[in-house]
């Protein structure tokens, strides 16, 4: 009898659930305690990769920058070049118009 009244009263604080319901309600409880506690784990593991790659992409980022500005200075190096060669096929160019007039001038004056 002292254990049926012990029942009841655990039963009215359990909102009139049996031990059994109770224990059932706690094995689950346990188990879904257990699945976010695995599901945590391979979270972490997860960040732990996503991590790494970042390292990694950052590394490669540092790198491709460095690669980036040494061709900058290559195309800065290889414009100026260019400008210059432009500037002297320039001048050899006014300097043969300058030299085809000369003697264009020398043409004529010995025509006549």
């Amino acid at each position: 009898t002292r254990n049926f009244v012990l029942e009841n009263q655990v039963a009215d604080l359990a909102g009139g659930r049996d031990s059994s319901a109770i224990h059932e309600e706690l094995l689950s409880t346990r188990k879904q305690l257990e699945q976010r506690d695995d599901d945590v784990q391979m979270f972490e593991r997860k960040m732990g990769i996503c991590k790494e790659e970042v390292r990694q992409l950052k590394q490669l980022l540092v790198k491709a920058r460095g690669t980036i500005s040494a061709y900058d200075e290559r195309n800065a190096e290889a414009e100026l070049a260019k400008q210059q060669l432009f500037d002297k096929l320039a001048s050899a160019s006014a300097e043969r118009n300058a030299l085809r007039q000369h003697a264009e001038q020398q043409s004529a004056t010995a025509a006549s």
